[in-house]
């Protein structure tokens, strides 16, 4: 059984072809840099930004129980907290998972006239990251949680694809971990693109907006598509060609995703690997607002 909304397993995704070492904060929007948010957090107990106050708390989670008559096993958890006049407005918690590590930090995500407030909670191999708009009233303006996607901080970047001086966010989207016992370094993860819209005043996903950029090296990966014989060749052969996919879809390409499926997926269970894709997609509120669907609930 699968915890999506708290801890999210998945492998480092990348995207763009330039990572810039410097401070986020000497950088200009362009669409060849990419922007790691992990150089513009700090570890700090508390941040604050006028009236605003961010704050680390600790809890202590059960992680094992007693071995023997002995004592259960307990570790350290963080959550923050948004205040203002010591008044509770925003917590950012949601991972519940053991040893996990809460940042935040202040970035220019909307350009220069005002930084927004960025926090991410991490533990190994999963997380969840949040931007809020600090105006008047505090206003979440991307929630990772609302749309299944990102992992730890490292695993985000920023990038100003339309070159409009406001950054898009990066982050890989990890539904498809455990999907028909594909191993972690077997299983991809899609890269989604959200783009801030105005008239929603958040960020959306906008792959098919970016579809160029996001399938540019699509043909180059169809020429090596691992071939089947054997265990371990043929999950790669599912990894490969379901990354592929995936990405055609995500990029609103559902039709061209289908019929490379049909032509380049060699393994007996074609139909029974058809029928679970598509309901692990049904699950994705990326899937169904690209595509205006709405959740449906399983079969059993």
């Amino acid at each position: 059984m699968k915890v999506r909304h708290f801890i999210v397993l998945s492998l480092l995704v990348t995207v763009g072809e330039f990572i810039t070492r410097a401070s986020p904060f000497a950088q200009e929007p362009n669409d060849s840099i990419e922007v790691r948010l992990s150089d513009a957090i700090t570890d700090n107990e508390k941040l604050s930004d006028r009236d605003y106050l961010i704050r680390k708390h600790h809890r202590k989670v059960r992680i094992g129980d007693a071995i023997e008559g002995g004592r259960p096993s307990f570790a350290d958890e963080e959550f923050a907290i948004l205040s203002r006049h010591r008044r509770t407005l925003l917590r950012f918690d949601g991972l519940y998972a053991p040893i996990s590590t809460t940042r935040f930090g202040l970035f220019s995500f909307l350009g220069r006239t005002r930084k927004q407030l960025f926090v991410s909670q991490d533990t190994f191999r999963g997380g969840i990251q949040w931007v809020v708009s600090l105006g008047r009233s505090p206003h979440v303006i991307y929630d990772g949680r609302t749309w299944l996607a990102g992992r730890e901080v490292d695993d985000m970047s920023l990038v100003d694809l339309d070159s409009d001086g406001i950054y898009e966010i990066s982050v890989p989207t990890c539904i498809f971990y455990g999907f028909a016992s594909l191993s972690p370094g077997a299983t991809p993860l899609p890269t989604i693109i959200f783009k801030y819209s105005r008239k929603a005043k958040r960020y959306l996903p906008a792959n098919p907006r970016f579809a160029d950029y996001l399938l540019s090296k699509i043909e180059e990966r169809k020429q090596n598509i691992q071939t089947i014989g054997g265990p371990v060749n043929n999950m790669n052969h599912l990894g490969d060609v379901l990354g592929i996919v995936l990405d055609y879809i995500f990029a609103g390409r559902e039709r061209a995703a289908w019929t490379f499926y049909d032509q380049a997926y060699k393994l007996p269970d074609k139909d029974k690997i058809k029928k679970e894709i598509r309901a692990e997609l049904r699950d994705s509120p990326i899937y169904r607002f690209i595509y205006r669907k709405h959740a449906r609930p399983r079969r059993t």
